[in-house]
């Protein structure tokens, strides 16, 4: 029997061959430029930070009270409507400071006779308000100067005959007033005869205005 042999095919195939496109090369393109700049980036940030410090600035603040600019004084008085820039009359003195007033009131022999004193008080700050009290009393002259001797009329309490009232733009003295920065505000003091009595008598009139700063968000113009 005769065997039949089969010769194998020694045709070789030819490799298949993939066709790039130009649109396939531009999107390869695009993407290694895009690695490129993230791995940039990348090396970037690593890079500052090995080289990236920290500097640290502590400061101390200093604030407080301008002592220098709270100014509250008299800028007017007048007693029983006789101002102190009178050329004649019984005038009260303002102090050159501007801190104090001194008068003496019209002579009060009648029940019920009152010697007014108005005065003008001006917050010349420009940085704080001020919130301002006022408390006034009555003493006879020996309770405040020393005398060889003592009569019957240096020993009536003057506080037994008259009543002092204060006020500040019409509030009494127990109640705080606040001038603004750069404002004023009136005031009287109010002396009233209660009692008459049978002799000459002279008492004095003292009266304290207390002025606290108060703060501000902004400065305050004007004069």
């Amino acid at each position: 029997m005769t065997k039949k042999t089969t010769k194998k095919s020694t045709t070789k195939k030819a490799p298949i061959t993939q066709k790039v496109t130009g649109a396939s090369r531009h999107s390869t393109s695009r993407e290694k430029q895009r690695m490129g700049i993230l791995i940039a980036i990348l090396l970037m940030a690593i890079g500052f930070a090995t080289v990236t410090t920290t500097l640290t600035i502590n400061g101390t603040i200093k604030y407080g009270y301008d002592k220098n600019d709270f100014i509250v004084k008299f800028t007017q008085a007048a007693v029983d409507e006789v101002e102190s820039t009178a050329s004649e009359g019984n005038k009260p003195t303002i102090g050159d400071d501007g801190k104090t007033i001194t008068y003496t009131t019209k002579d009060l022999k009648s029940l019920n006779d009152k010697s007014v004193l108005t005065f003008t008080v001006s917050n010349g700050s420009s940085q704080y308000d001020a919130s301002v009290t006022i408390s006034c009393e009555a003493v006879t002259n020996a309770e405040t100067e020393e005398t060889e001797t003592t009569t019957a009329a240096t020993s009536k309490n003057v506080k037994d005959y008259v009543t002092v009232e204060a006020k500040i733009n019409g509030q009494t003295a127990s109640e705080a007033v606040q001038i603004d920065a750069k404002g004023n505000k009136q005031g009287t003091v109010t002396v009233t005869l209660n009692k008459v009595s049978i002799d000459e008598m002279t008492g004095k009139v003292t009266c304290k205005l207390n002025a606290t700063p108060v703060e501000r968000n902004s400065a305050a113009t004007g004069e």
